[in-house]
């Protein structure tokens, strides 16, 4: 199975035991939830053995029917009647090394678990307003920037900690999502700015009074896929710059955003001949280089025009 959600451990309230949760999914279609409950030293060290987009193979677990009215409400929605128990003294997990794993586990990564078409715009959402609040929704976008992670203590003395992200479309140049557990701050993290799009699947939108604007926040039932493939079409519209910004830039940063974007691409004239002499056998003599007509790279490009 390839992991794709993680929930921070808890205390089961009224023993001294701790539960863990997380989502695992092995096709296009079809994933389930996990819990694992014990000792405080087994959960976190459990905890701790995986990440999410790590593949795993679990061993002896109890399978059992979900209440899904009941446990949804605070645990990724799935597609399966039924829930995965891992116990301390029954199951095991075990993860699996880069060189074990399975490329067609690793590609569902990039798959949305919802209909990668359901989505709000961000412009949707701002106009909207208030009228979203407290709902929970899809979310496609691209990021902007990742904050770093702020950490304070409640009034109860509990330590927490928040990581703020913008992210942008097409529709709207800046718009903030929250992350407040460990894992969902962790991914946060690895975001590259004006690279990476996400799909948000369950995120909660809310009206900040203090900011007077719409936010989102990830949730426990929130699942964000990194970069998601072809399913999602927009995505050739999020990374987007306008003009003035693109004018205003250095040299050295536009020459890389033109390499990131291939907004350039050049024209190159090479005679391959058969030479003995040369240790792979062929001789190559570079005849011209220059920038590329528009109109003509983009034939060639999509297969239209290709001259030998």
């Amino acid at each position: 199975f390839i992991h794709i959600f993680q929930l921070e451990i808890k205390p089961y309230i009224g023993t001294e035991r701790y539960t863990f949760s997380f989502t695992i999914r092995d096709s296009p279609t079809y994933f389930i939830n996990a819990q694992s409950w014990g000792r405080e030293e087994y959960i976190r060290s459990l905890s701790e053995s995986f990440r999410v987009g790590d593949c795993v193979t679990i061993e002896n677990p109890l399978i059992q029917s979900k209440e899904a009215e009941r446990e949804e409400k605070f645990n990724p929605v799935t597609p399966s009647g039924y829930k995965l128990l891992l116990s301390e003294n029954h199951s095991v997990v075990k993860t699996s090394s880069c060189y074990d794993t399975d490329t067609r586990l690793l590609s569902l990564l990039h798959l949305p678990v919802k209909n990668p078409q359901d989505y709000y715009s961000l412009g949707d959402i701002v106009a909207n307003g208030q009228s979203l609040h407290g709902r929970v929704l899809n979310m496609l976008a691209a990021v902007m920037a990742v904050g770093e992670p702020k950490y304070f203590m409640t009034s109860d003395k509990r330590k927490g900690q928040r990581c703020e992200v913008k992210l942008y479309d097409e529709t709207e140049r800046s718009f903030p999502i929250v992350c407040w557990d460990n894992e969902s701050i962790q991914l946060a993290q690895s975001w590259i700015p004006q690279e990476t799009v996400i799909f948000a699947s369950d995120v909660r939108i809310n009206f900040d009074k203090f900011r007077n604007c719409m936010t989102a926040t990830v949730i426990s039932k929130t699942i964000i896929t990194t970069n998601p493939g072809k399913s999602c079409s927009s995505i050739s519209l999020l990374l987007v710059i306008i003009v003035q910004e693109f004018l205003m830039m250095e040299e050295d940063q536009k020459t890389s955003l033109k390499w990131q974007l291939l907004l350039e691409r050049s024209k190159i004239y090479f005679k391959v001949t058969s030479s003995p002499n040369w240790r792979s056998g062929l001789k190559v003599n570079l005849l011209s280089c220059k920038l590329a007509d528009p109109v003509e790279a983009s034939q060639s490009f999509l297969g239209r025009d290709w001259n030998y």
